[in-house]
């Protein structure tokens, strides 16, 4: 048996053979499994055959496979591996067990194909199949005569119909009468190349129930590029026509509260702040015609000073949120000036982005709170901007200092409370407004001043107005409890004792601190500078407001100079300042911070600046920024998905994809929480490793099943040019459908097995036919061709002369016939030889082997002009015997067949068929008719009579097993009387 295999399968050329030994180590492989896997033989052999593991499939595959194949049975199915440059392949795998003479297993037989073409091909159409099913849009396709030629689940659900019902049926059932002419235009726009996208009309589902659809056209053509078709995406827009009605009518009773309110509001265009429309109350408050307001934008009605701050802040844009816009002086048309509470709401009005804004005159009231301030402001003197209670927090939480009036207020000693958090102190604190607002100073760095009422654990509540600044060591917060304005002499008392007590503390960590911090007269000019002020930009060679401007950045000088032009005119009032700075070695950094103005402040008589190095995140809030158009763009087109955006920290800052809510999740419920505070417990080891790995680099990838759907899921880390990681990107897939089919596709597989065990058997049977009948044609029926052959001769011998010349002859055509047919049995064994023939290829040069066989027949034709033309060079990989004879048969059918001409021009070359290269033999001679060509390579098949040109008509039939061998290709062109050519082509062509 095992002679058997090595003779027909171990060197089959098409297929992947290798023989292992019951421990697992390869002990041969042939040329096209060391082509395929990429290693070379010697690399291979006394590997064990784990060598070539994927880890695509777990141990219980290879248990199955070698215990099958240990228990003696044959073992079928497709096997994932790896190639030596680390890519996968897929082999359709045989894997036959071998025993001993003893019957004992000695080894095992692996005949595979590879099939990863196929499998990269089948798993492209599953998905491409998969996203047409799992798009809830109808999608129909039609012929040009009107027919329904394919639909897709949406289309079931939205036209009621099902699959079968639709197909074949004219598309005209699902389109109302009256809007016929309107589908042939839309078929003709198509014709004539123009697009159809969203084209909103009307259809008709099985009840006959109008529903109102955006239709979406694309042509289907054939490889030739003529229209045969058409493809429709069919969207319900019914939902979303009745929305726009009701949004309509909201908008009318929206109009109507804001003609008929007493309060004056207006609507401005967002960018610009132009007046889009006015009611009456503001109107009649203000002085203005509506004329004149149309005419005039939101900074007109303010002072100098107003418009300054008006313009300089950033405005928030939330369609969702009613903003409250702090207070406002406006100026009437008669020129009185009035202070104003404003509160701002983000609208879409005519189509524009506008904002909607509703005032309320609080003058009075500001006036009374203005001669509060004042009478407090002689108490409190360079303090006016603090509070009583004082309190510094870490960035940890903790409390470094408090005052004795905090603690009084916190109703805890100072020793409590010092050393220990707000969570600690006020158990349930982190879901108050007065945390979140710590948690946001410490974070963002800007000041924060609000109004807080707290309640404390004995159930009684106090009003604070809360003030938190940004220090070096945290947040600086001051308190003032409205509700005890008795106190004011104590808590300046308290908050003087607080400042002389912590003022040297607070110049050494200045000194130490990694902020920089300036202090400059009224020309500006530096006279103090913080040690991190020159670690931050190097060198610093002039103290000048001068040469301070002359290294800012030229895109941030406007906005520099309107930070120092506003700190000269407010006093007392941290000003934003946000900047790039020219290091000494010529690089930009960022700064941002506050300027204040403290020149008439005794204890300080300078203007101050309080600077951060920002560069890193602003270069990190570039590349999010970045990254977030993009992955948002990707995963509103990817149907069956979910992407998620999440910082250094695991917050949600992006998230996209229609998976969501099919995982029971909004946007509203993840956007800006941590993934911590949304996983929930039984995940949360798991998710958070995950997670963990990706911040360190790692990209990961898991299948995961999630909410009853099965994923696949990747976790990307986002990094920036130094290979920083500023965030993750979690891609996830819904892959439910495609383990569906797997499982299917396995039930296939099993079946299949029984199927290639009989087709093993027919072929082995039909093999020993084929050996038997080449054994009994090469003897039986040779030996009665030479009886005949002899008894013709003796007959010819001893009464040749007594015959007439009649029967002479018939006896020279009873010796020719035999004569032929030896020739024939000689040439179906040689057919029959060369499809058992192993294949020994070598690197060879093909024009020698044609110059060859060209010299031998002319030899054998001497009386001939020939004329052979050959190309040079021309080089393959192949058995040099069979491609010889291949040649000779068909070089000697080209002399055969020009027998008649005079000059008989033969040429052998090489062109390029599609382009791949093919060799090429062609003739002058006598040609055939094309009509004919089918059976040119078939055994006994001639084109010409015998007596024309004889011959046993099997030489192209070895031609054409020959070159088969070689995977390659045979044809041929002809035209009667004019000559022929034959091409072939060799797999492996040099």
């Amino acid at each position: 048996m095992e002679l058997q295999l090595s003779d027909l399968i171990l060197e089959n050329p098409q297929q992947m053979t290798a023989l292992i030994s019951q421990e697992g180590v390869f002990l041969y492989v042939n040329d096209m499994f060391c082509s395929v896997c990429g290693y070379k033989a010697e690399e291979l052999l006394g590997q064990n055959r784990r060598i070539l593991a994927s880890g695509y499939h777990d141990q219980s595959f290879f248990d199955d496979l070698w215990k099958t194949s240990d228990s003696g049975y044959i073992w079928k199915g497709e096997i994932r591996n790896k190639r030596k440059d680390g890519s996968f392949f897929w082999m359709d795998t045989t894997i036959i067990p071998l025993f001993s003479g003893s019957g004992e297993l000695a080894k095992s037989l692996s005949i595979s194909v590879d099939i990863t073409e196929k499998k990269e091909k089948e798993e492209k159409q599953q998905l491409q199949e998969w996203i047409i099913e799992s798009i809830d849009d109808a999608i129909l396709s039609k012929d040009l005569s009107g027919k329904i030629t394919g639909c897709n689940s949406g289309a079931e659900k939205l036209f009621g119909y099902s699959q079968r019902e639709l197909l074949g049926k004219r598309i005209s059932m699902l389109i109302p009468p009256e809007l016929l002419m309107e589908e042939d235009q839309l078929v003709a726009n198509i014709r004539s190349g123009k697009k159809v996208e969203n084209y909103e009309t009307e259809r008709i589902t099985r009840g006959g129930k109008r529903i109102q659809v955006a239709i979406s056209l694309s042509p289907i053509k054939d490889m030739a590029g003529r229209l045969i078709g058409i493809s429709k995406i069919v969207q319900d827009i019914t939902l979303r026509k009745r929305e726009e009605k009701i949004l309509a009518e909201v908008a009318e009773k929206y109009q109507n509260y804001f003609v008929k309110s007493p309060l004056p509001m207006f609507v401005v265009e967002i960018p610009g702040y132009r007046y889009l429309d006015v009611n009456q109350a503001a109107i009649d408050n203000y002085g203005y015609s509506r004329e004149e307001f149309l005419s005039m934008s939101a900074a007109d009605i303010r002072t100098e000073n107003e418009k300054k701050r008006f313009q300089s802040v950033r405005p928030e844009i939330d369609p969702h949120k009613t903003f409250n816009r702090g207070i406002w002086e406006h100026v009437k048309k008669d020129g009185t000036r009035i202070r104003v509470g404003v509160n701002a709401s983000d609208i879409e009005f005519e189509g524009k982005k506008a904002r909607l804004i509703m005032s309320l005159d609080i003058t009075s009231q500001k006036e009374a709170e203005d001669k509060l301030q004042r009478s407090e402001a002689r108490y409190r003197h360079t303090l006016d901007t603090m509070m009583e209670g004082v309190q510094i927090i870490g960035f940890d939480g903790t409390l470094i200092y408090v005052n004795d009036k905090l603690a009084s207020q916190a109703k805890f000693t100072k020793k409590e409370m010092i050393g220990r958090t707000l969570t600690e102190l006020y158990p349930g604190v982190e879901r108050s407004p007065i945390y979140k607002s710590y948690l946001k100073c410490l974070k963002d760095r800007q000041p924060i001043r609000f109004e807080n009422k707290f309640e404390f654990p004995d159930q009684s509540v106090q009003t604070f107005e809360i003030s938190i600044q940004p220090v070096p060591e945290g947040i600086f917060v001051l308190s003032a409890d409205v509700t005890a304005k008795r106190e004011v002499d104590e808590k300046v008392r308290l908050l003087n004792e607080a400042v002389a007590k912590s003022e040297k503390r607070f110049r050494g960590m200045i000194e130490s601190s990694h902020d920089i911090v300036l202090l400059m007269d009224a020309s500006l000019t530096t006279f103090y500078r913080s040690p991190s002020a020159r670690r931050a930009v190097g060198l610093v060679e002039d103290n000048s407001a001068e040469y301070r401007l002359s290294r800012v950045h030229n895109d941030d000088v406007p906005s520099y100079n309107h930070s120092f032009e506003r700190v000269l005119k407010e006093k007392g009032i941290p000003i934003p300042i946000s900047f790039r700075f020219r290091h000494y070695d010529g690089h930009y950094i960022w700064h941002e911070g506050f300027l204040t103005n403290l020149l008439e402040d005794d204890a300080v008589k300078a203007i101050v600046a309080n600077l951060q190095d920002i560069t890193q995140r602003k270069i990190s809030e570039q590349l999010l920024e970045k990254s977030e158009k993009v992955y948002r763009t990707i995963a509103s087109n990817i149907p069956g998905s979910a992407i998620c955006l999440l910082d250094e920290n695991l917050v949600y800052i992006l998230l996209e994809g229609d998976m969501l809510e099919k995982f029971g999740y909004r946007k509203t419920d993840l956007l800006g929480k941590k993934v911590a505070d949304i996983v929930t417990p039984d995940r949360e080891e798991k998710i958070l490793g995950i997670f963990k790995r990706a911040l360190a680099g790692e990209q990961v990838r898991i299948e995961d099943s999630l909410a009853g759907w099965d994923t696949m899921s990747s976790y990307i880390p986002l990094k920036d040019a130094t290979g920083w990681v500023y965030g993750v990107m979690v891609i996830i897939i819904d892959v439910t459908e495609l383990k569906k089919a797997q499982k299917e596709l396995e039930k296939l597989n099993l079946s299949l097995e029984h199927i290639i065990e009989e087709r093993t058997a027919q072929l082995i049977s039909a093999n020993r036919e084929l050996e038997a009948f080449s054994y009994s044609v090469s003897h039986d029926l040779r030996a009665p061709l030479r009886g005949i052959d002899g008894w013709s001769l003796a007959l010819q011998e001893d009464y040749g002369i007594r015959l007439d010349e009649k029967a002479n002859q018939y006896i020279a055509r009873v010796r020719a016939e035999t004569q032929r047919m030896g020739d024939l049995i000689d040439d179906l064994l040689k057919l029959s030889r060369i499809s058992r023939t192993e294949l020994k290829p070598v690197r060879i040069n093909l024009s020698d082997i044609i110059k060859t066989i060209s010299e031998r027949l002319l030899e054998e034709n001497p009386g001939r002009n020939i004329h052979f033309t050959i190309a040079p060079g021309l080089m393959v990989k192949a058995d040099a015997k069979l491609l010889e004879i291949a040649c000779t048969n068909l070089l000697s059918n080209a002399c055969k067949f020009t027998a008649r001409k005079d000059i008989a021009e033969i040429t052998f070359g090489q062109t390029k068929y599609e382009g791949k290269p093919v060799f090429f033999i062609k003739d002058n001679g006598a040609g055939f008719d094309m009509a004919t060509a089918k059976k040119l390579f078939g055994a006994f098949q001639r084109m010409h009579r015998q007596s024309e040109f004889p011959g046993t008509g099997i030489g192209l039939a070895i031609v054409k097993r020959i070159i088969s061998l070689h995977q390659g290709d045979v044809w041929a062109e002809a035209e009667l009387g004019k000559g022929a050519t034959f091409y072939f082509t060799i797999k492996d062509t040099l």
